[in-house]
């Protein structure tokens, strides 16, 4: 287990190394976010706000 977890920290730091971040509107990722987990939203009753 403890090999799994250092294999999948080590993919994480490749994978995201040398992507700057960069500004984004929320107003265009929060509705496909919303959309994604709708499922569970519904399923829970919970209220996004």
């Amino acid at each position: 287990m403890r090999v799994l977890i250092n294999d999948l920290l080590a993919f994480s730091r490749i994978s995201t190394r040398g992507k700057e971040f960069e500004p984004i509107d929320v107003n265009e990722v929060v509705p496909r976010v919303l959309q994604n987990l709708q499922f569970s939203i519904e399923e829970i009753h919970a209220e996004v706000t």
